[in-house]
């Protein structure tokens, strides 16, 4: 059955992508999102998407074999993972200007001996 054909109420095909689809109120819908929004115990909003765990999720998605991401979660996540990289480089530059100083210090104190 194609996308947008005809079919009855809760009948499914599998797209040439390989997700599953459900006829939902007159309408297509992926049956990852069904499954999400029923753990949600709301619909989906702009921005969230469902990430497979197992690839037999696109087929048979339950609970336990999907996640729900949001861009924001992720936007989260990226803006400390740069964070921290800037921060370890900072950390091996102040390494390196502590052991310069170290090196600096020890020759004073050789020739003041």
């Amino acid at each position: 059955m194609l996308r947008g054909g005809t079919g009855p109420e809760g009948s499914e095909y599998v797209a040439q992508n390989g997700y599953k689809y459900r006829k939902v109120n007159g309408h297509w819908k992926d049956i990852r999102h069904i499954v999400a929004e029923e753990v949600l115990g709301r619909p989906m909003e702009k921005g969230e998407r469902v990430i497979c765990l197992v690839k037999e999720a696109r087929l048979n998605p339950t609970p336990e074999t999907i996640r729900i991401d949001t861009v924001k979660a992720r936007t989260e996540v990226q803006s400390i993972r740069r964070q921290e990289r800037r921060l370890w480089v900072l950390k091996v530059e102040l390494q390196d200007m502590l052991d310069k100083v170290d090196e600096a210090l020890q020759k004073i104190e050789s020739l003041q001996e």
